[in-house]
């Protein structure tokens, strides 16, 4: 069984919210239509294939990839704004990530997003994500609890 371990995916509903930013991290159109994610200390080319799911499936199928671990890249910066920034972008891709891993059972299977702002608010999403959607964790930076 193959098995790509470390993929990324923004949910529509997160994209919009993106959109609406006007700090960092956000998403912007240049005028060719194309578009642009600004993370807090850069910025990238951003296209469909980060948030459209059934071109992703067809691509898995098409390299012959039975299964996909998706999560929501941390570099973006999303899980390290303020709570009251962070937890309804994150509770957003959650909730996405829940609907697509029903959609295509076996196929995606989503690391919880947390906001790492406040350690109560994250337990409570990994125990939403768990419980309610089965979802097996979370993905955590490697530095999270790193103390000098």
């Amino acid at each position: 069984m193959a098995i790509d371990f470390h993929a990324h995916y923004i949910a529509p509903k997160l994209m919009e919210m993106l959109e609406a930013r006007q700090q960092n991290p956000r998403v912007s159109h240049k005028p060719d239509g194309s578009m642009l994610y600004h993370m807090p200390v850069s910025t990238l080319p951003y296209s469909s294939a980060y948030y459209d799911m059934t071109q992703r499936i067809d691509y898995l199928d098409h390299v012959g990839m039975e299964t996909q671990v998706i999560s929501l890249p941390g570099l973006l910066g999303i899980d390290y704004l303020p709570l009251e920034q962070s937890l309804p972008m994150i509770k957003a891709s959650n909730d996405d990530f829940a609907v697509q891993s029903v959609k295509y059972k076996d196929r995606i299977v989503p690391l919880a997003a947390l906001p790492l702002a406040d350690n109560t608010a994250m337990l409570d999403e990994l125990k939403r994500c768990v419980e309610n959607f089965g979802f097996f964790g979370a993905i955590l930076p490697n530095n999270l609890f790193f103390v000098a």
